[in-house]
């Protein structure tokens, strides 16, 4: 009797500890699964707020940045404040915490109670006013284009690969290690919440296992990230506004060439890039001789305005996305008082069947390898911003051949229009 009351007390006691050890591994799971999700969600939340950015952040219409990014909160309020958050048309720092406030969404926290913390490539900020042109035109503050480089980067321990070019970079800080104190002045210091080289870096960044040192839990996101939605953003708010032009005057503006240097500059005059009659592929034009109507003026709504003439600071000019965009339209679609059938011009995706059209806007996303975007010249070209099937399509079009379907390869994104 009494060794079966031993390995009965022995059982209980395996038991008692396998279930413990069982309930841990479960607790720290669930912990983890937290941590991931929040940083998950807190990422989402900053690309969609890269796809609607208006004049929430900056004021002006003129100041819209389709995928750029809030600056990071600077005093833990998840609030963005003049003055506090945004100085002198820059963010006040930019590794902060996720400005929750400003997303719309409520406080994101980790397994250890802590808001996510945020790191933000200057070029990226919604703040302040855009920068004027330059020899590099990418290199400027506040440019947010297809072709402008984030400036992180993250490295990988163990091993060493570092991924550059990254714009944001979303953290968890876990609970407090080592002397760092999250207390009174302590509240606003990165150094008292990341880790590492994290602590006092506002570019390079690293990711690390766990260890007694080093509990900081990373989410990047990269150019092509917001990208995907600015150039989305884009065709959407062109497309409306041709649509709109139509819809006024009862046909469509001619294209600007695509070689003419005046429609990749940084300020667009009311008598440069202009429309070419009978031209069926180029750049969405800044100006439109008589007689067809003008394009619209300064007082014209969002989205129109953006499209025509622009000085320091209307989007589709003063952040480059005129040059991103190709604009293939059917010529007789632009004969004011002719018949608009469409039927040769057309989007061919790459699943699906074609879709005629009486434009097709086609975003030139960035620069691909071999591609080269650094001066007039090579902007001027179509076989730095298409590829394939869609590159000798428009070749022909713009040598003066009929219009004809536009086949565009998986990952490029376009829209197409009819009446």
């Amino acid at each position: 009797m009494a060794l079966l009351a031993i390995v009965v007390f022995l059982a209980l006691m395996v038991t008692v500890y396998t279930v413990g050890r069982v309930g841990d591994a479960g607790d720290r799971q669930s912990r983890a699964n937290r941590t991931a999700q929040a940083l998950a969600g807190a990422r989402a939340a900053l690309i969609a707020y890269a796809a609607t950015d208006d004049i929430r952040a900056s004021g002006p219409a003129d100041q819209i940045r389709p995928g750029s990014l809030p600056c990071p909160d600077a005093n833990g309020d998840g609030r963005l404040v003049v003055g506090i958050d945004i100085v002198g048309g820059a963010c006040k720092v930019y590794v902060g915490r996720v400005p929750w406030n400003r997303l719309g969404i409520p406080p994101p926290v980790d397994d250890a109670g802590e808001v996510l913390w945020y790191a933000l490539s200057p070029q990226y900020r919604d703040a302040g006013t855009l920068e004027p042109d330059a020899a590099d035109h990418l290199a400027q503050g506040g440019l947010v284009h297809p072709d402008a480089p984030g400036a992180l980067s993250l490295t990988e321990q163990p091993g060493g690969a570092t991924r550059a070019g990254l714009v944001a970079i979303v953290f968890s800080p876990g609970a407090a290690i080592g002397s760092q104190v999250r207390s009174g002045s302590g509240l606003a210091s990165a150094a008292n919440y990341l880790d590492g080289p994290n602590a006092n870096s506002t570019t390079t960044f690293v990711a690390a296992p766990a260890s007694d040192l080093f509990n900081d839990r990373l989410l990047a996101i990269t150019r092509e990230d917001l990208m995907a939605v600015g150039e989305r953003r884009a065709l959407a708010e062109v497309g409306r506004a041709l649509a709109a032009f139509h819809a006024r005057h009862g046909y469509l503006p001619p294209p600007a060439a695509f070689g003419d240097a005046q429609c990749t500059a940084w300020t667009v005059a009311t008598t440069q890039c202009v429309a070419v009659d009978g031209l069926a592929v180029g750049r969405v034009p800044a100006t439109i001789p008589p007689p067809r109507a003008t394009w619209p003026g300064a007082s014209d709504s969002e989205p129109d305005r953006v499209l025509g003439a622009s000085g320091s600071g209307l989007w589709f000019g003063g952040q480059r996305w005129r040059e991103n965009l190709v604009y293939a339209v059917d010529p007789a679609c632009t004969v004011p008082g002719g018949a608009c059938a469409p039927g040769a011009l057309a989007l061919v995706p790459p699943a699906g069947a074609a879709r005629p059209a009486a434009f097709v806007l086609i975003a030139g996303g960035s620069a691909a390898a071999g591609q080269a975007r650094s001066d007039a010249s090579t902007r001027g070209q179509f076989a730095n911003y298409l590829e394939g099937d869609a590159l000798a399509a428009a070749t022909r079009m713009a040598s003066g051949s009929p219009p004809e379907p536009l086949v565009v390869a998986a990952g490029t994104r376009a829209v197409a229009w009819s009446p």
